[in-house]
């Protein structure tokens, strides 16, 4: 009997001492609207994080249209600014110059680590007038084309603390000419399964 009270006692000390395992959460974004064209403040959109733990996983949605994709650069934030992320960045735009792809953006568009589509990819191969850049789930990228990169990484390290408070997501077109709008977007903590395009269920 005292071996398995003793036993009993350990498994219990062992289940206590676990980390809670991170919820997985959305939040909607405030602050959406028209992308001021060819201004560096850009549109800023905000996510007010609450009862979060600590990101294992980060995820963006958003639906949009814009007439030039190369034209934008898209970031997301921590609360307090940092740390910060890289959605992508001018498509098609190389060396510093150029334009960038002149796709167009026209839908919902998925940004996981566990997400194959390569972003500045699709948008190359729809350059023709009046195409635009397929909906779908797609990789994070930094500048040039095939360089995929990763958000949860970048995010790994912050503590509920540093969770919780106002992230932002902020959008910037660099060219004049070409305009657009954000009408949705979200932020996914701690869901590593693609999303909907329809709605950003997790599918």
């Amino acid at each position: 009997m005292t071996t398995f009270l003793k036993r009993s006692a350990l498994v219990a000390s062992i289940v206590l001492a676990l980390p809670a395992a991170a919820s997985a959460a959305s939040f909607a974004a405030t602050g959406t609207g028209t992308i001021p064209d060819n201004l560096p403040a850009g549109l800023v959109m905000s996510f007010a994080v609450t009862g979060s733990g600590a990101p294992t996983s980060i995820g963006i949605g958003m639906t949009a249209t814009h007439t030039w994709v190369g034209d934008l650069t898209v970031t997301l934030a921590a609360p307090g600014g940092a740390p910060s992320a890289t959605i992508f960045a001018r498509p098609g735009r190389v060396g510093g110059t150029g334009f960038g792809t002149n796709s167009d953006l026209a839908g919902t568009y998925a940004f996981f680590d566990s997400h194959m589509g390569d972003f500045w990819a699709a948008a190359a191969a729809n350059v023709a007038a009046g195409t635009f850049l397929p909906p779908g789930n797609y990789r994070s990228s930094g500048v040039g084309a095939g360089t995929a990169t990763s958000l949860n990484p970048v995010f790994a390290g912050l503590t509920p603390a540093q969770t919780n408070g106002t992230w932002t997501l902020t959008v910037t077109d660099a060219a004049s000419g070409d305009t657009g709008t954000v009408t949705s977007a979200t932020l996914f903590i701690n869901q590593t399964t693609p999303v909907s395009l329809q709605n950003f269920s997790v599918d």
